[in-house]
């Protein structure tokens, strides 16, 4: 069999080995709670909540929210459901030139300041939140604070 063949015959291989579409991502149950242009954050309650201070996700601005929650049984936001955790996560979006002009402050101050006191009005007037940054969010996360 020539070389080329061979290429072409492990290529047509791995292409019938190769998943069809897409996977399903982002499937954990949740509530979308606010929006504001293409911004939204979305609730994930579990049946019977067992802690009583919410978990706030921040990701990263770079990658899509459901980086934190992937599929069933490769999800974080999914097991902390499971666990008894109520999850805030932030969508960002998919930035547009129109975004071309937010500021650091809009981000921070605007978009994760209204995240933390959506999520923190779950516990009532103490208002606690733990929140949790996913690379930029992190950072972005810390800079709020």
């Amino acid at each position: 069999m020539a070389p080329r063949s061979r290429v072409i015959d492990s290529l047509s291989a791995l292409l019938r080995r190769a998943p069809k579409g897409l996977p399903p991502v982002g499937q954990t149950p949740h509530d979308v709670v606010w929006t504001e242009n293409k911004w939204r954050l979305l609730r994930f309650a579990p049946a019977e909540p067992k802690f009583a201070t919410p978990i706030l996700m921040v990701p990263s601005l770079i990658n899509r929210w459901y980086v934190l929650d992937l599929g069933p049984g490769r999800s974080l936001i999914e097991w902390l459901v499971a666990q008894g955790h109520i999850v805030y996560c932030i969508d960002w979006g998919t930035p547009t030139a129109e975004d071309r002009y937010l500021t650091w402050d809009d981000i921070g101050g605007r978009y994760v300041g209204r995240a933390v006191r959506i999520a923190a009005r779950e516990t009532g007037p103490e208002g606690k939140v733990h929140v949790l940054g996913y690379c930029l969010g992190g950072t972005l996360a810390t800079a709020y604070v």
